[in-house]
């Protein structure tokens, strides 16, 4: 409510919505912006970047898989990665050729196994941003 104080009797002459505000450089955002309730999930819960390479002729998966864990404790990568890479493999092995050509459900399968097993190392649930490359 906005209260108008002077001259005269205080008296309210205006309604509006308010709520938290953020600057952010040199604009203002609602708390409640989609980019800030990502930054509020990233600092509870951290995030896990993965880039993975899938030969498209005969998909077969490049050994060279790359985790980068951000806001979680870099100490066990070597370790994630390595319990990833057992649990994705025979997943991925289960899969239909259709199934291992769409770029979607091959994605939700990292995501899915690279939450799990952070979770089973950190109970914690990161966001998973997949980098998936066909060559």
């Amino acid at each position: 409510k906005c209260l108008k104080i002077a001259p005269g009797e205080p008296k309210i002459v205006e309604k509006f919505n308010t709520g938290k505000l953020i600057v952010e450089g040199k604009y203002l955002y609602d708390s409640e912006s989609s980019f800030i309730k990502e930054r509020r999930k990233y600092s509870f819960e951290g995030l896990a970047l993965i880039s993975l390479i899938i030969n498209e002729y005969d998909n077969s998966i490049n050994k060279n898989i790359k985790i980068t864990l951000k806001g979680l404790p870099e100490v066990q990568v070597n370790q994630i990665l390595s319990d990833f890479k057992l649990i994705f493999i025979e997943n991925f092995s289960k899969l239909n050729s259709s199934q291992k050509s769409s770029d979607q459900i091959v994605s939700d399968l990292i995501k899915k196994n690279l939450r799990k097993t952070i979770k089973n190392s950190f109970q914690k649930k990161p966001e998973i941003e997949v980098h998936l490359i066909r060559s």
